[in-house]
C-alpha cells in the first residue's frame, strides 16, 4: 500500500479540489509545491473518488456532450441540421466554420453546447493564392459528443439523412430543416429559395417540404453542372412563403439575414421581422 503522505484534512481538501473545482492532479501537486508526483490518487481514491480517464483528465474546456442523446427540443432539432449541413465531426471533434456576419448562430450553438470551448476568426481559401474570406470556426472536443453526432449520421465523409431524420421527430422537423436550411439554403429576393447537399438529402427535404408545408411536388432535385452537389429550387409567392411560414413556425433560433427575406415579401412596409 503506498505510504501516506498527507492528513484526513489535507486528503478532504485535495478531494474538493479536484471533484469539485475540477482541478487535475497535476494541478493540484503544483498547487501543494510538489516538484515530484506524490502519490495523489492513493489519496482521492482512499477518500473513495473515481480518478477520471485521461481523456477526461486532459479536457482544458467544459462542456455538455449529451445535449444531443434525445433529439426532443428545437434547439436540438435546428443545430442538427445546421451541423449535417456546415458541421464536420473527426474522430473526437465537432468543428464547424461559418461567415465571420453569422457568429451570433455560432454564439448560440456555444450556449446550447454549454461550452467553454473558444470562437476563432480565421479565414479560407481553396488555394493559397485565392480571395481570402473571413469567417469564425468553433471546434469542441468530446468523445460521446462526437460518437453521438456519427450515430445521427454527421459522418466526414457521407453525412447519412436516414439516420439523421429517423431520430427527428415530425413537431420538430421545420427547425432541423431551418437549421439546415441556414447551412446550405438561400431565400431570393426575386420570390425563390433553394437548398443544396448530397441528392438523398435533397430528396428527403422534399418530401418534407410537401408533406408538411403542402408544396407542390413538380419540383425535381437535379445535380450541378460540375461539381456533385444536388439542389431543389422553389419559386413564387404563394409556394415560398407557405415553406417560410412552415419552417420559421415558433421559431427562436434561425440567421436573421435569411430570415428578413420572406418577412419582406409580406411585409414590405414594417421594419421588425416577425412571422
Amino acid at each position: 500500500m503506498p505510504a501516506r503522505n498527507f492528513t484526513n484534512s489535507e486528503e478532504a481538501e485535495i478531494v474538493k479540489l479536484y471533484t469539485v473545482g475540477k482541478f487535475g492532479i497535476k494541478q493540484i501537486k503544483r498547487a501543494y509545491g510538489y516538484k515530484y508526483h506524490i502519490s495523489f490518487s492513493a489519496a482521492l481514491k482512499r477518500q473513495g473518488v473515481t480518478i477520471r480517464s485521461n481523456h477526461e483528465a486532459n479536457r482544458i474546456y467544459k462542456i455538455n456532450p449529451y445535449v444531443f442523446d434525445k433529439i426532443d427540443n428545437e434547439q436540438a432539432a435546428y443545430f442538427l441540421g445546421f451541423i449535417y449541413a456546415d458541421g464536420c465531426v473527426h474522430k473526437r471533434s465537432l468543428s464547424v466554420a461559418i461567415k465571420r456576419e453569422d457568429v451570433k448562430i455560432i454564439q448560440r450553438l456555444k450556449s446550447f453546447l454549454q461550452s467553454e470551448h473558444p470562437i476563432k476568426n480565421t479565414s479560407c481559401g481553396a488555394t493559397k493564392t485565392d480571395k481570402r474570406y473571413n469567417q469564425v470556426t468553433f471546434i469542441v472536443t468530446h468523445k460521446h459528443l462526437a460518437k453521438r453526432l456519427k450515430q445521427l449520421g454527421i459522418n466526414k465523409d457521407r453525412p447519412n439523412i436516414n439516420d439523421c431524420l429517423s431520430q427527428v421527430p415530425s413537431r420538430l422537423l421545420n427547425h432541423w430543416l431551418r437549421g439546415l436550411f441556414d447551412g446550405d439554403g438561400s431565400w431570393h429576393k426575386a420570390i425563390g429559395m433553394n437548398i443544396c447537399g448530397q441528392k438523398d438529402a435533397m430528396e428527403s427535404c422534399r418530401k418534407i417540404l410537401i408533406k408538411y408545408a403542402n408544396t407542390s411536388p413538380v419540383p425535381q432535385v437535379y445535380k450541378h453542372q460540375i461539381a456533385n452537389i444536388w439542389y431543389i429550387n422553389y419559386g413564387g409567392r404563394v409556394q415560398c412563403l407557405r415553406i417560410a411560414d412552415w419552417i420559421y413556425k415558433d421559431a427562436t433560433i434561425y440567421l436573421k439575414r435569411k430570415y428578413t427575406i420572406p418577412y419582406n415579401w409580406r411585409n414590405p412596409n414594417k421594419k421588425e421581422a416577425t412571422f
